[in-house]
């Protein structure tokens, strides 16, 4: 999801697993038909679960189990190496 303010967090990494994905409807405006799904990814790191929201071209590269480095910024993903860079 584009976002429209500064991330200032501080970037992340660890190693992490896949544990889900889910593809939810998004509606903008309640009331309204879905425009467009959200993907979201889980992922089991050593601080425990986190989630993140990714594009629908990542989405279909990871499955439950995968493992690799994850680095990310405040909500934003940045990779999962070696599927997302």
């Amino acid at each position: 999801m584009k976002r429209y303010t500064k991330n200032n967090h501080p970037v992340q990494k660890c190693h992490a697993t896949v544990i889900g994905t889910s593809e939810q409807s998004y509606t903008p405006v309640p009331g309204y038909e879905p425009s467009r799904p959200l993907y979201e990814i889980q992922f089991e790191t050593p601080d425990g679960p986190i989630s993140f929201e990714v594009s629908r071209f990542a989405f279909p590269l990871l499955e439950s189990g995968m493992k690799g480095e994850l680095v990310w910024q405040g909500p934003d993903i940045i990779s999962f190496e070696p599927w997302i860079q």
